[in-house]
């Protein structure tokens, strides 16, 4: 685009040396226009998925209206995560390292599983430990896995025709957004890779994206800071 503005300029009535100059400088300092606006939304969607599917971890947050499954995790294609959900009111911490998973609801999320049973006791303001052995920790160490959630988007884009929108900026960066058939609005970055930076569904849930391949280092938790549910439930004979 800018060169066509530099020819342009040069045409016509002979400029002197100066005119040439000023020219020259403003098609050098002209901002490129993105890749991306020459592409159709298929074309869009396609470069998004192929670059989010490459990532080997990221950033994800997910605000639903009234707040209950919202989600904050970083985590990565090792097994490795850390974060907090937010479910029927309470929040509980999740740190995940490879098959190893440590999780700790506060007050008000043990309350709504049973807290006060004498098993439940036992577990406020500490961890519960327990490996993806365990059927009911490997359900709830799923929103940990990256790869799963990579086929899933890119499974659900396959499904659905595109249409591209107007350049726009979201979180202070440039995007072109995309919607689906299904009215799911998908923020593309505009420069850089074309990571999906925002995708919001009809229903106004939001899921944001970010910290692309940055390593995911989660800490364990100290012992005397845990319990370790397989011990507990051989103990208690279940």
């Amino acid at each position: 685009m800018a060169a066509v503005v530099g020819l342009s300029a040069c045409g016509g009535k002979k400029s002197d040396s100066k005119d040439s100059a000023s020219s020259s400088s403003s098609a050098t300092t002209a901002q490129p226009q993105s890749e991306l606006a020459k592409l159709s939304g298929n074309e869009i969607s396609e470069k998004s998925k192929q670059a989010l599917t490459s990532v080997t971890s990221m950033h994800m947050k997910i605000d639903r209206p009234g707040g209950s499954g919202n989600l904050d995790l970083t985590l990565d294609r090792q097994g490795n995560c850390v974060g907090t959900v937010f479910k029927g009111g309470g929040t509980m911490e999740i740190i995940k390292i490879g098959n190893k998973v440590w999780i700790k609801g506060d007050e008000a999320f043990i309350n709504r599983r049973g807290g006060h049973s004498e098993r439940a006791k036992l577990f406020q303001g500490r961890y519960i430990y327990g490996t993806t052995d365990d059927d009911q920790v490997r359900k709830t160490g799923s929103a940990c896995d990256l790869a799963a959630l990579q086929a899933k988007m890119a499974g659900e884009r396959d499904k659905e025709e595109v249409t591209k929108g107007a350049p726009t900026t979201v979180n202070g960066q440039p995007v072109i957004p995309i919607t689906s058939s299904k009215k799911t609005v998908i923020d593309v970055a505009a420069t850089g890779k074309p990571y999906p930076l925002q995708v919001t569904k009809a229903d106004q849930s939001k899921m944001t994206l970010s910290d692309f391949d940055k390593p995911v280092q989660p800490k364990e938790p100290p012992a005397d800071q845990t319990v370790d549910i397989a011990k507990l439930k051989e103990q208690q004979g279940s």
